[in-house]
């Protein structure tokens, strides 16, 4: 398994963020004509990825906002900083409850190729590889906060901290702290201002 440091404008955010490669990607299934033990199956060795926090996470064979902002998390097996960012939610009953209650969030694990349907792509049904793939996900862990119709607000390559994390919540919630951004590096400028000004955040759970 690789290791390296991405750069970018998320450096604007957290200084250096560190992802893993992915070298140890195992294809299970290419999702295509499951018979429903097969799907069962499969949902199962996914859903071992977050063991402990499938109340904080849904089940990906369907993935849509609930008309919630909505958080999907790229991991893969044997990834160290995928590893710690799930141990950092454990740890946090706040976040896991603001998770639960106030966002749509979704841990894709890119070690296994099922098939995705996703709500907010007109309900297109679409391989884990190529869902990766429109998220230009290059490491892993790979965060994107969106929208409640799907649309990205944020991308965040890599690791980031429990105080960046939660402030990358709260500003996706937070629609009028984005919405007048044009684009994704607009937004990326607004989020590091944020960040910035919010060293110590608390969850903003109704």
């Amino acid at each position: 398994m690789k290791k390296y440091i991405l750069y970018g404008s998320s450096i604007l955010i957290a200084g250096v963020l560190i992802a893993c490669g992915g070298d140890d990607d195992v294809s299970v299934s290419t999702g295509s004509s499951l018979s429903s033990s097969q799907v069962a199956q499969l949902q199962n060795i996914d859903e071992k990825s977050y063991a402990g926090l499938t109340h904080v996470f849904k089940p990906t064979s369907d993935i849509k906002t609930d008309d919630k902002p909505t958080v999907l998390i790229f991991g893969q097996n044997n990834c160290y900083y995928c590893d710690k960012l799930k141990k950092d939610i454990k740890e946090d009953k706040p976040i896991q409850d603001y998770m639960a209650k106030d966002f749509s969030a979704y841990y894709i694990n890119i070690s296994y190729t099922k098939t995705h349907d996703v709500e907010f792509l007109n309900n297109k049904k679409i391989d884990t590889l190529n869902l990766a793939r429109m998220y230009n996900v290059a490491g892993t862990p790979s965060l994107i906060f969106a929208s409640k119709t799907g649309a990205t607000v944020l991308r965040v390559p890599g690791y980031v901290s429990q105080e960046v994390f939660i402030n990358a919540l709260n500003f996706t919630k937070d629609e009028s702290l984005w919405e007048k951004a044009s684009t994704p590096g607009d937004r990326m400028k607004l989020f590091a201002t944020y960040n910035s000004q919010h060293p110590n955040p608390k969850v903003a759970i109704q």
